[in-house]
């Protein structure tokens, strides 16, 4: 089974991976459009880590895969 990812977790990060998540692989997002001066952008690594935290919840919620997360 796969393992809640403690830091994407919360609240505030959760919702700035998933922004970025929406994002094609490669491309920033600043924080005038995310929030204001936060300059952010997702790794390869954070960009598998938050797909291993979604899964995570998919299990515990017994959601079938989406092809949109």
């Amino acid at each position: 089974m796969a393992e809640i990812d403690r830091i994407i977790h919360a609240p505030a990060r959760l919702r700035i991976m998933s922004a970025l998540m929406a994002l094609q692989p490669g491309t920033q997002l600043d924080f005038r459009t995310l929030g204001r001066t936060l300059d952010v952008a997702i790794t390869s690594r954070g960009r598998t880590r938050f797909e291993e935290h979604v899964e995570a919840l998919r299990e515990i919620c017994r959601v079938p895969n989406s092809p949109n997360l």
